[in-house]
């Protein structure tokens, strides 16, 4: 911490025996769980707390990354492939306001980015996306709290995770293991605290 900022960096690298992997055929039926050669998990996670204004107008802005590489190791099948399934970036940053007085507002993207495999041989995959949801509500008093939500504001196209993960896509272009992600919608919500 310094000031308005706050923040938090983690490296990290583990080399595992044995990791009990599922896999799925190229139809997304199971074929149970096997154990794998061995593995490398390796990344670097970090976080941002910055904030901008205190109150009565309190800005804060947040952000977070996953940078991550999960892999084989020298597996007789699959080589040096990254394991099917961890996208290689994740993260997000919101921008929020809150007003002493009650409203409360923010808006937040989320994204995935780079491909992500769906099978160990690296021959299926998805590139990343990027979503935008926001929120903004009132806090009448400390036991009435009102919110409207909305996600995926601009509607893109995503998909929201795979029925499982193959060991091998055999036919590519046919594989049905994709699962989309919702379109734009929007919640209200009501807390009451006793």
């Amino acid at each position: 911490s310094r000031g308005a900022f706050d923040w938090n960096v983690t490296a990290y690298r583990a080399v595992w025996r044995d990791e009990i992997l599922r896999l799925a055929d190229a139809s997304g039926q199971p074929r149970g769980a096997i154990n794998a050669g061995p593995t490398v998990h390796e990344g670097i996670e970090t976080a941002l707390h910055w904030t901008m204004a205190r109150a009565p107008h309190r800005v804060t802005v947040v952000a977070t990354s996953t940078l991550g590489r999960f892999r084989f190791d020298a597996d007789p099948i699959y080589g040096d492939n990254r394991i099917a399934g961890a996208p290689p970036h994740a993260g997000s940053a919101e921008l929020s306001y809150a007003h002493g007085r009650g409203f409360f507002a923010a808006l937040e993207s989320t994204w995935i980015a780079g491909r992500t495999s769906v099978d160990h041989a690296g021959r299926l995959g998805y590139g990343g996306h990027t979503l935008c949801n926001g929120r903004a509500g009132w806090r009448w008093n400390e036991r009435l709290t009102v919110v409207l939500t909305g996600r995926n504001l601009l509607d893109r196209a995503h998909l929201a995770s795979t029925a499982g993960v193959l060991d091998l896509a055999r036919a590519p272009a046919t594989t049905a293991i994709f699962l989309p992600g919702a379109g734009r919608g929007f919640t209200i919500g009501v807390e009451w605290k006793r």
